[in-house]
Order: structure tokens, then C-alpha cells, then sequence
């Protein structure tokens, strides 16, 4: 039962997946009794994005080697060869080349380690610099750009690709024990060459829950942002809050993660087995699958120029009869990233994940936005089940009463455009709230709203329920989701109690993005929202032209409209059936539709005519006759 490695044994990693070393038998002190001896080379692929990445040194910290003839595959910017390996190492900057840093535009640290004292990732000391043991911390926040390949002196232009990293050393096996800090946060690195499961560890005053990075998030300046899981006792499910990797409770080979103490007191373990490996998780984390009962996820997005939108961060709130409206260790707590950040407040605490009972009469969630920038945003209300509560939701804007009282999908996606100018009030902390309220306070319920294109025109349908007391209906649309006008009116139908189904027909959209959302109107004056809907129309641009009239003309004076044609200065010229030039006439058009005079003062017998309109890039000819 011993593999003698010789030193040569590689676990290789690359973009199709990386090796592992699977589950070996323990005695009953936990000891493996299946022996590998010498050092292993362990790879970690990182695919080409520029991000921080949480990683782990998973071997024995007996002869490890250092964190340069590792990462730095042995060299710095100084040495004869810095790029020793083309596809594998990456710079550590942050300090003196005698102290093994790389020199580039910046001094900036791009590896960090966590200072347990003050909570939070620091720049690894620049003294003794690189030359420590890779194990020497449990975890590093690594900037990867790209390998030692790139030019550092390209600053922000250079080159990014994807890395591979790797250390060599005496690989751990059997149980290895961690402690976990009394009060704040504690890196957990995956001490194992293979995936962990988070939810079989052995944990002893410690959270069920963590904190993992996500390299695919815009948070942090697009660098990367945190995903909280947490482990719900009455689902029997982890839950997550806003991803773009498939984070899951499986800790990849090399990642680490941010874990708690259970009670915030005393200080906790976790005991790492040979069973807890797994075959699952994922190498692109530097699928999920959850069940879910009734829950509302907000995500925040920043809305792009070029209509895209960018995940930055996300909170989650789940419901259920077994949950308490308190705070408890059921729920997780925030843990900020360096760029905007969206959060639930609740009796003065910050959390990611709330659990919250059934909703049966009124509540409101909290959302809190900090750390914003001036720009455009997007919230993605995302509710599962909610419908089957018997409520109604809508979310409280404080600034802008466009927003305001928009109801939301109970059991759908609803999104909230809003901006972030100068004016304080638009990035206060508590701008935003979702408010859930009885459903009978609505007179009607909207069961289904869609549009969708149909040939120029845009068909906008909805279904409704529970249809009382109603006036009409209106449709508004918007190109912006936040300004609406109403275009069309329509009565209601049944009145009775019943569910009806309307149609209706907008001849003439925008081109481009068009918003719509129902507004009903009942006989006492009161109002109701649908959700909005979204349907882009690429409308032909139409074809200039030119038209004469009366057609046939009479007298000398010819009546020309011009037709989707630019503003700008134009030749008119008549030709008569021999092609000859009758008379010309230069006119300024100043793109309105006013109609355009041309007399022809010279011999202007009966007969057929060509008029021909050149300028701008175009010509135009039409036909003219003459009695």
C-alpha cells in the first residue's frame, strides 16, 4: 500500500480538467494507510481572465518549497529568463527585487494574505517577500493576468491568458485539522489535490456555511466578487447568492474559502477527511443545482452602453413556515467586496442570505445598495413560488416615483432600471425596499403580460383575474423602462369576477428597445401596474423619395413633398419626354415637411415629364404630367 513517486508524479490541470487524488483508507485515528512517498507536482489551471483568484498550497508544509520556485516558477523580472515555462507561473508584485518581487508599472501587491487582527486581505509583507513557504498561509488572494509571458511594463494593455500554477512538495493525507477564528472570518484552504465536499467536513462550532470567490463577477472593478452559501436545516439545501461560476459546496483542488466560527465567540474547527473528496465541483470556479420552497433573489446589474447587462453582486431571501422572523445562524451575513454592493438590513445587521417565515399578511425586505457609482443599473427580482402566498409585492423606490410601486412577478423575473447621479438621495443606503402586502388589496391580477413583434407592429397580450369594479385599461411604453406614456386604451371586459384576455396592436414602436406594462383603472379612480415587458425592434429605415402634386400638374407650379429625406441643399431638374432640360431650380430643405415650390416660368406644354432631385448622396426621379 505504498506509491513511491520518485518525485516525477505530476497531477496535471488544464482547461478539460485536472487531476486528482482520490479517497484513501484511514485507520481509526484518521491516519491514511495507503503511503505516498516523495513530492508530487501539483498544477492549477486558471483560465484567461483578469481577476483575483482564492487559492490554497495544497501539500505538507514539511519541505515545502517557496512561494517564488512555485508561483514565480523560481524567477523574478530581474533574472536572465523571467519566463523560464511559457504557460505557466504568474508575477507577484508588491516589493524589492532582492525580496523576490516582480518590477513592472506598479508596485501594487497582486498576491495578498489575510490579516487575521483587522479582518481583511493585506499585501503579502514585503520582507522576506516571496522566498516563504507556499504553506505558510492557508490561502492567497492572487492576481492573475496572464502568465509570465505577458509585459509587465504594458501596464492595463498587456496581454491576458490563461496560467497554470504549480508547486511540488510531499502531498497531505488523512485528517487535517484547521481552527477557526473566535470572531470574523478564517481561510480555508483545501488541504487535499482533489475537490472537498463543504457539507460532510467535520465541523465543530463552526458555521455551515461559507464564502468563496467568484472570479466572473463585476464587482471589486470587474475583478471578481464574493458568493455566499449558506445551508438551509429546513430546505436540507445550500443556497447561494449571485453567481456567474458554477459555485457550488464542492471546494475545488487549490481554492480556498472564507468560513465562520458558529456562535462568534469562541473559536471553532474543521476537520478535513479522506472521505469528504469528491468527484464534483468545478475547475472553472477560479452544476449548482438548488431546490427551493419560496424565495426572491435581487441581483444587482450594471446596465451597459451597449445594452448589455453585468452581473455585480446578489442577496437571496427564502421562505418557509419553520423559519423565524429574527435574526439566527440560519442567516448569512454580508461580506463586502471593494465595488458596489447590494445587501439585506435587518435590526441593524447586513446580511446576503435571509430566511424569513411564509408570508401571510405584510412584510418588507430591506435592501440596502453602498459603495455606488454614478452610471445606470439594473435590479433582477427573480421570485419562485411566491404567487402560491397569496401577496402581492411591489418595490419602494424613495427616489424616484417612476419606480416606485412597480409591482413585481410573484413567480418570475421583474427588472428595475435606476441611475446614479450627484444627488445623494439617489445612492442612499436605503433607497430601495420590497413591500408585500395581502393580494386582495388589488383589484385585478394580472395572470400573463407579453409583446412580441409582429412584422412592423408590436402585439402586446395580458390575462387577468379577479376583475372587479374595472374602468379600462391602458397601455403605456417607454424606451427607457422608466418613463411611460400611454398609447392605447382599451375597456375591461368582464367585470365580473372572471379572467378575460386582451390584445392589442402598437402600429407604430420605437426603434430599438420598447417597454410596456398594463395599467388598470377601476370606476373609483384607483390604479394597478402589470410587470414590464420588453421587445426590440429593428424597424427598416424607410426608403427617400420624392412625390409631386397634383399629379397631373396644372399651371406652372409643381407642388414637391420630400419623404424620409436628410435636411440639406438639393438640385431639381425637369426633363421633358426628348430628355431635353426644360428648368432647374436649387432648394434648401430643411428636413421638415413642408411642401417645396418649383414654377416653371418657361414653355411648359401638356405632356409627360421627368423630375429628377439630386444632394445629399441620393437621387431621386419621379414622373410628372402636365395637362
Amino acid at each position: 500500500k505504498t506509491f513511491v513517486t520518485n518525485d516525477s508524479l505530476i497531477l496535471k490541470s488544464t482547461a478539460a480538467g485536472t487531476a486528482r487524488v482520490a479517497s484513501l483508507p484511514v485507520n481509526g485515528a484518521g491516519v491514511a494507510t495507503a503511503i505516498i512517498t516523495g513530492k508530487v507536482s501539483i498544477e492549477r489551471y486558471v483560465p484567461m481572465r483578469n481577476a483575483w483568484r482564492l487559492l490554497s498550497a495544497p501539500i505538507d508544509s514539511a519541505g515545502a518549497p517557496s512561494l517564488n520556485a512555485s508561483w514565480q516558477e523560481g524567477v523574478t523580472t530581474a533574472s536572465s529568463t523571467p519566463n523560464p515555462v511559457p504557460g505557466y507561473g504568474v508575477y507577484v508584485q508588491g516589493g524589492s527585487v532582492a525580496n523576490g518581487f516582480d518590477q513592472g508599472l506598479t508596485s501594487n501587491p497582486s498576491v495578498k494574505i489575510f490579516n487575521n487582527a483587522s479582518n481583511s486581505f493585506q499585501g503579502l509583507p514585503a520582507s522576506p517577500g516571496t522566498s516563504i513557504p507556499i504553506t505558510k498561509y492557508p490561502g492567497y488572494f492572487v492576481f492573475v493576468r496572464g502568465d509570465r509571458g505577458i509585459n509587465l511594463l504594458q501596464g492595463t494593455s498587456a496581454a491576458i491568458t490563461p496560467s497554470t500554477l504549480r508547486m511540488k512538495g510531499k502531498i497531505l493525507t488523512g485528517n487535517v485539522t484547521s481552527t477557526v477564528n473566535a470572531t470574523g472570518y478564517t481561510v480555508l484552504g483545501n488541504p487535499y489535490p482533489s475537490a472537498i465536499n463543504f457539507e460532510t467536513l467535520t465541523r465543530t462550532n463552526v458555521r455551515n456555511g461559507f464564502y468563496a470567490w467568484d472570479p466572473q463577477l463585476s464587482g471589486n472593478f470587474g475583478l471578481g466578487g464574493y458568493v455566499t452559501a449558506s445551508w438551509d436545516s429546513i430546505g436540507g439545501r445550500y443556497d447561494f447568492t449571485a453567481s456567474v461560476s458554477p459555485v457550488s459546496q464542492h471546494i475545488a483542488s487549490g481554492e480556498a474559502i472564507l468560513v465562520q466560527s458558529a456562535d462568534s465567540i469562541t473559536a471553532g474547527t474543521i476537520v478535513v477527511k479522506e472521505t469528504d473528496k469528491t468527484t464534483g465541483g468545478s475547475d472553472f470556479v477560479f452544476g449548482r443545482t438548488n431546490g427551493f420552497n419560496q424565495q426572491v433573489r435581487v441581483n444587482l446589474l450594471s446596465a451597459n452602453s451597449n445594452g448589455s447587462n453585468t452581473l455585480i453582486d446578489g442577496i437571496l431571501t427564502s421562505y418557509d413556515d419553520d423559519h423565524l422572523n429574527e435574526l439566527t445562524t440560519q442567516d448569512a451575513k454580508k461580506l463586502t467586496s471593494g465595488s458596489e454592493n447590494i445587501g439585506i438590513k435587518r435590526q441593524g445587521k447586513m446580511l446576503a442570505i435571509e430566511r424569513r417565515k411564509t408570508i401571510t399578511t405584510s412584510d418588507t425586505s430591506y435592501l440596502n445598495i453602498y459603495q455606488m457609482k454614478l452610471g445606470n443599473y439594473k435590479l433582477a427580482i427573480n421570485a419562485k413560488n411566491m404567487n402560491l402566498t397569496n401577496t402581492v409585492a411591489v418595490i419602494k423606490d424613495n427616489y424616484n416615483n417612476t419606480i416606485n410601486n412597480m409591482p413585481l412577478d410573484m413567480n418570475g423575473a421583474t427588472e428595475i432600471p435606476f441611475s446614479i447621479n450627484s444627488d445623494p438621495a439617489s445612492y442612499a443606503t436605503g433607497r430601495f425596499s420590497i413591500v408585500f402586502n395581502p393580494a386582495a388589496v388589488l383589484p385585478v391580477s394580472f395572470t400573463n403580460v407579453k409583446a412580441y413583434a409582429q412584422q412592423k407592429e408590436v402585439v402586446v397580450e395580458w390575462s387577468t383575474s379577479n376583475e372587479i369594479n374595472l374602468r379600462h385599461y391602458e397601455v403605456e411604453r417607454s424606451a427607457d423602462a422608466v418613463n411611460f406614456t400611454k398609447i392605447l386604451t382599451t375597456a375591461a371586459t368582464a367585470n365580473n369576477g372572471a379572467a378575460a384576455q386582451y390584445k392589442i396592436a402598437d402600429a407604430q414602436p420605437l426603434n430599438g428597445s420598447n417597454y410596456y406594462r398594463i395599467k388598470s383603472v377601476d370606476v373609483g379612480g384607483g390604479e394597478g401596474l402589470s410587470k414590464t415587458v420588453q421587445v426590440n425592434m429593428n424597424l427598416p429605415k424607410e426608403a427617400p423619395f420624392v412625390s409631386v402634386y397634383p399629379n397631373p400638374v396644372v399651371g406652372k407650379t409643381i407642388a414637391i413633398q420630400f419623404g424620409n429625406v436628410a435636411k440639406g441643399e438639393y438640385k431639381a431638374q425637369l426633363f421633358d419626354a426628348l430628355g431635353q432640360l426644360v428648368t432647374s431650380k436649387t432648394i434648401q430643405y430643411n428636413g421638415s415637411n413642408t411642401v417645396q415650390s418649383f414654377e416653371v416660368t418657361e414653355k411648359f406644354a401638356a405632356g409627360k415629364y421627368e423630375l429628377q432631385i439630386t444632394g445629399k448622396g441620393v437621387k431621386l426621379v419621379t414622373a410628372v404630367m402636365k395637362r
